[in-house]
């Protein structure tokens, strides 16, 4: 994976893979879909600063705050995880859409409500 630097999207969705470690070179990735599969480390995706759409959908992600990093995130599904917690979204400011469905989130949430006034689309 180290090799494949230019790379801008990948979706290795439905795979057993667990250790995102080996994305961290990808620093042009722009599309990363890991959805369905047994991801539950974020942090190595720190450094893809060029990332604009992530889908971690039902993956056994705990901690979120990783996201935080992602700075040029415009779109992130969410869907069937555990987030709880929305404040690692709260800066990102190119964000446009987000898809919580099956998550703990409550429509009432203030971070939730926040991003709405932004003109964040927000399925939930």
């Amino acid at each position: 994976m180290e090799d494949l630097t230019t790379l801008q999207s990948l979706d290795p969705r439905k795979v057993p893979i667990s250790d995102l470690s080996p994305l961290t070179n990808l620093k042009n990735l722009r599309r990363l879909t890991i959805e369905k599969t047994k991801a539950t480390d974020i942090s190595s995706l720190t450094n893809l600063k060029n990332l604009e759409y992530l889908d971690l959908e039902d993956t056994a992600v705990t901690d979120f705050s990783p996201l935080q990093e992602l700075t040029a995130l415009q779109r992130i599904d969410l869907e069937g995880t555990s987030i709880s917690v929305l404040s690692p979204l709260k800066g990102l400011q190119d964000l446009e859409r987000i898809t919580l469905r099956e998550t703990p989130i409550s429509k009432e949430d203030e971070i939730l409500q926040g991003l709405k006034q932004r003109g964040v689309k927000v399925r939930i």
